[in-house]
């Protein structure tokens, strides 16, 4: 009976060890991806018109968070002096995305190669996205994120960092359109 019971003990520090050791793996992965978000976000708020956060945004994607590709798109019929190549009509846009996204949330997950060359101008090997809506009151947009490979960008990934990214960019748009 103590054998058992030993056995028992055993099993469930086993099992309670490598539980910690997954979380811990978890905490130092989080830790990486905030230090790479508060830097992204301290070059976004020291950005000083929307051109050159546009620039930065995409360039520290591929950069720091190792995006195949990344985009920052505006829907708009009037351009607010938006960067060349960012600006796409609302209608086109309702009518290539509206099938993949719900108001307010972010979508995450594969598309087709029409989508594709819409959100990147190009043909591109870009499998799966992270649709990121920008929550700006001066022009709706959307930050972009594509992989080339499967599994990086899929529905079971968390949003959480990148939905702070994109308030933060929506206020910026905002204050630089004003």
């Amino acid at each position: 009976l103590i054998q058992k019971q030993v056995e028992v003990l055993r099993a469930n520090y086993n099992e309670t060890n490598t539980n910690l050791i997954r979380f811990l793996q978890i905490a130092q992965s989080n830790e990486k991806i905030f230090k790479k978000t508060k830097d992204l976000v301290l070059k976004i708020l020291d950005s000083s018109n929307i051109t050159e956060l546009v620039e930065i945004i995409e360039k520290t994607f591929k950069e720091s968070f190792e995006a195949s590709q990344s985009r920052v798109l505006f829907f708009n019929e009037i351009n607010l002096a938006l960067p060349r190549g960012r600006v796409k009509k609302p209608n086109q846009a309702t009518q290539m995305l509206g099938s993949l996204m719900k108001p307010h949330q972010i979508y995450c997950g594969e598309i087709n190669e029409k989508v594709s060359e819409f959100i990147f101008d190009k043909k591109t090997k870009v499998q799966e996205v992270v649709l990121a809506p920008l929550k700006s009151n001066t022009s709706a947009g959307l930050l972009v994120l594509g992989s080339d490979v499967r599994g990086k960008y899929d529905n079971s990934k968390d949003t959480l960092f990148l939905d702070f990214i994109s308030e933060v960019v929506s206020k910026v748009v905002d204050r630089l359109n004003a």
